[in-house]
């Protein structure tokens, strides 16, 4: 296979298996893994996702010291993707100088500059849930450039306005060789968008085939609450929000229980939670019923 380019066979190969969903004749992969997952014990299953996250931290060292050019990691809201992969960040370049994390909307002109500013060896560029770049076929294809195999990498934006570096105020040039690195964190499950024909399937497929792609495969409730206990009881969550022990077994009971009724099961739920238990010792779980719940299930 020439440089530069992937294997078109992955696109056929999905859209053979979409075809025998549709007929029946195969089980979607979701039911599979379903399957699998209620045959497990709640040890089994944390240590299934500890052990996703144990690799995510080592393809980020990779990434960081630029043995690896590009990693995505793909997962659900809420459940600390971002918050290990920027610690990592700090220790890197606790000045920031060398990274950037772009959260949020971003147009193709800002990751074309956002990539020139951070072009050199070393550089890291992080997007965390700006999903929105990969709806734009030309955002995609800045992308692929820069996180491709090729030993030189060059990116280039010719178009007839020309553009100015927000930092030093000189014009851009139309192309450049970027020698940084990229880290994708998203909610997008990129095997589903391919498998389900997505619009831009070919060229997320383009993007798994440049780079380290790993999905950390938390796809229920279950998992979801499997991973706050973990990160509770065993990485500290609670610890700058004064709670104690029993305190925090409350809040993790709490969720257990109402993890079908709560809006959603997140570490930013559980942080909420536990907010109104320090400041509403007497009313927390009333007015957490009310706040927390989906409608449906709340008292009033």
């Amino acid at each position: 296979m020439a440089k530069g380019q992937y294997d078109r066979s992955t696109i056929v190969a999905q859209r053979e298996l979409k075809k025998n969903i549709m007929l029946g004749k195969v089980k979607p992969p979701s039911e599979i893994v379903q399957k699998k997952l209620d045959d497990m014990t709640d040890a089994e299953v944390a240590a299934q996702i500890r052990e996703r996250f144990r690799v995510m931290g080592k393809l980020t060292d990779s990434v960081i010291r630029g043995s690896s050019r590009a990693e995505i990691i793909s997962g659900p809201p809420g459940l600390g993707k971002s918050y290990d992969i920027e610690q990592k960040m700090k220790l890197h370049s606790p000045s920031g100088t060398e990274t950037a994390h772009i959260k949020g909307f971003a147009r193709t002109t800002g990751i074309y500059k956002k990539l020139y500013q951070k072009k050199n060896e070393g550089n890291l560029v992080v997007f965390d849930d700006a999903d929105s770049i990969f709806a734009n076929i030309d955002s995609l294809n800045i992308l692929k450039a820069a996180c491709d195999t090729t030993e030189d990498r060059w990116i280039s934006y010719l178009a007839e306005t020309s553009m100015v570096d927000d930092i030093s105020g000189d014009p851009l040039p139309t192309q450049f060789e970027f020698k940084g690195s990229v880290i994708f964190i998203t909610n997008y499950d990129f095997d589903d968008k391919i498998t389900q024909g997505d619009t831009n399937s070919e060229h997320f497929a383009a993007l798994m085939s440049r780079s380290h792609y790993l999905s950390l495969m938390m796809k229920t409730r279950r998992e979801y609450m499997i991973r706050v206990r973990m990160v509770a009881e065993e990485q500290g969550l609670f610890n700058n929000y004064n709670i104690t022990a029993d305190q925090c077994k409350m809040i993790l009971d709490y969720m257990e229980e109402r993890k079908e009724e709560l809006r959603e099961v997140s570490l930013r739920m559980a942080i909420k939670i536990a907010t109104l238990v320090r400041d509403e010792a007497e009313d927390w779980k009333y007015m957490t019923d009310i706040t927390c719940l989906r409608p449906e299930h709340s008292l009033i």
